[in-house]
């Protein structure tokens, strides 16, 4: 199993700048992540492609995948193959925007990369972040 999310986000490749709430924070690595490590995401997360919620702030779509308690949110693009580091830099700032106009706010932010190439965000938050952007579902090609 733990190759198998490494496959996933094996298609990421872009050039690692990291938002400033990820700044010190420890990469995580693709190799050895998985829907139950490090954190367990049991909500809407599949360890062949990562986040399987789809999800749009006006136009611009991701995909999320949730801790039980919806306090550990996985950041993704809407494709593995289609990130680019300026997308899912958007992505966490859109999503940071929005829990943040629903009182939750960001405990911890770790980037996740693939050979040093940033693919996606895990965040910890105060409340239940995975609930909060879960209202912005929709379907995606």
């Amino acid at each position: 199993m733990t190759t198998a999310v490494a496959v996933f986000l094996s298609g990421c490749k872009t050039t690692p700048v990291y938002v400033g709430d990820a700044n010190g924070a420890d990469v995580i690595s693709t190799f050895g992540f998985t829907c139950s490590k490090p954190y367990e995401l049991s909500q809407d997360c599949s360890n062949w492609s990562g986040a399987t919620r789809k999800i749009s702030f006006n136009g611009f779509d991701m995909k999320i995948a949730g801790s039980i308690n919806g306090q550990v949110v996985l950041i993704m693009g809407p494709s593995v193959f289609a990130m680019h580091n300026e997308k899912i830099n958007i992505a966490f700032e859109l999503v940071k925007r929005e829990l943040f106009e629903n009182d939750i706010r960001l405990l911890a932010t770790r980037p996740v990369a693939w050979l040093g190439e940033l693919c996606c965000y895990v965040i910890e938050t105060s409340g239940d972040a995975y609930s909060v952007l879960n209202a912005y579902s929709v379907e995606m090609d």
